[in-house]
């Protein structure tokens, strides 16, 4: 017998603001959860951006919730999607639902009635670890399908088992039928975001735009698909390039940058801006940009948005000419520079620990923070680190080109006095 299985979690990077970091969902879903999963040739499962885009998709939530003969439900970042579906099918069904949990992340006291299957993030990364996991998780999934086979009803849901005498709601087989020949046999938001990722990597960023436009008209409530609608047309270059800049803009303003509470929004804000500015010389572009990657650095207190920051006061510093404002910006660079290397050199101590093949970036922001402390040495150590590591000739181009800004930036800043 073919047993269903529904994944409920949340998608892509999401900051867990517990840990004060980014945990790639992806990641946790297709080393872990999925390999798991495609171990049993009798579990056909689908993830939440895998329902089909035809319909509405509160009212697939609802029919996958309640249909389905399992449930995986990973709450980690304490995502308040991932919670609330947890929620509503503990209400439908008591049994068959297996909760997954980073182990860092400290969860509400109502999950203490829960069994919850826990991993770091160094299982996700170390290969070893990773197998150990998976081992483990597939005999919690067997455990599950057996008592599926044996049609035994063991309780998992904290509202079945305290509240007595209640009975689940039940669903006609034939409607059943209509919802899984529905969602596992037709074009799915996942097939969609397939598409859209192939078209980046083979840089045909325009067509991968308007894919995105087309997950985001039939996923309103989703600000993702604007994100990367917006994202990948501020990358395409050309002879219209300011024009799919404005339209960029246009799209990422819809998600209201400067009250937004996504640092994602305002780091892709500040970088069509950034963009802008290049372009423009506009001063209001360059504020923009710095208004929005500042929100996007108080919010998150990431390296990635402070570094931004810093250049772009940077074009601001090399503009000037008022004394009073090259002392302000000076002050301002020198400290901010400080912070962010700081923050730096901790999440390399972090990711480090964890194995990430990530880690080479950090290379590039440590080398660049003490280029513009004058530090030679530790700058040249670094920077040979980052490209030994670099895998894409465009990541070394990037690099060169802040390079350069930076030692202008240093030339300007050792003439000030403050």
């Amino acid at each position: 017998m073919t047993y269903h299985c529904f994944t409920i979690m949340g998608y892509g990077e999401k900051t867990d603001y517990t840990l004060s970091k980014k945990i790639n969902l992806d990641k946790i879903y297709t080393k872990l959860i999925k390999p798991t999963l495609s171990s049993f040739n009798n579990i056909d499962n689908l993830r939440g951006d895998e329902i089909s885009s035809s319909e509405i998709i509160d009212t697939d939530m609802f029919e996958l919730l309640l249909s389905a003969d399992i449930v995986i439900a990973d709450i980690t970042t304490l995502n308040p999607n991932a919670i609330y579906e947890l929620g509503i099918r503990h209400a439908l069904k008591p049994y068959s639902t297996i909760i997954l949990s980073l182990e860092q992340d400290t969860l509400p006291f109502d999950f203490n009635h829960s069994r919850i299957f826990r991993y770091t993030l160094e299982d996700i990364n170390d290969d070893s670890r990773l197998r150990s996991k998976i081992e483990r998780l597939h005999e919690l999934v067997k455990n599950t399908v057996n008592n599926l086979d044996n049609r035994r009803e063991t309780c998992d849901s904290p509202f079945y088992e305290y509240v007595k005498g209640v009975s689940a709601p039940t669903i006609p087989a034939n409607k059943i039928s209509e919802i899984r020949s529905k969602h596992y046999d037709s074009e799915t938001i996942k097939s969609l975001r397939d598409k859209a990722d192939q078209l980046t990597k083979e840089n045909k960023y325009q067509e991968a735009a308007a894919t995105y436009e087309k997950l985001s008209q039939n996923n309103r409530n989703n600000p993702y698909y604007i994100q990367q609608q917006a994202l990948l047309l501020s990358k395409v270059i050309g002879h219209d390039h300011e024009k799919k800049l404005r339209e960029a803009e246009k799209i990422i303003k819809t998600l209201n940058p400067f009250n937004s509470l996504d640092c994602e929004t305002t780091g892709i804000y500040g970088g069509i801006e950034k963009r802008l500015f290049s372009i423009t010389k506009s001063k209001i572009n360059l504020d923009n940009a710095i208004k929005s990657y500042t929100r996007g650095f108080i919010l998150d207190h990431d390296y990635y948005n402070g570094e931004n920051v810093i250049n772009c006061l940077i074009y601001k510093l090399l503009d000037s000419n008022d004394n009073e404002e090259l002392v302000y910006l000076k002050y301002r660079i020198n400290n901010l520079n400080k912070e962010v290397l700081k923050l730096a050199l901790q999440e390399k101590d972090k990711q480090t620990a964890e194995n990430s093949d990530c880690v080479y970036w950090i290379f590039a922001t440590i080398s660049l923070s003490y280029l513009l402390m004058d530090n030679n040495m530790d700058y040249q150590d670094y920077k040979n680190e980052f490209e030994s590591q670099a895998v894409y000739d465009r990541e070394k181009k990037s690099f060169k080109e802040t390079e350069d800004l930076r030692k202008k930036a240093l030339e300007k800043l050792m003439l000030i006095t403050i």
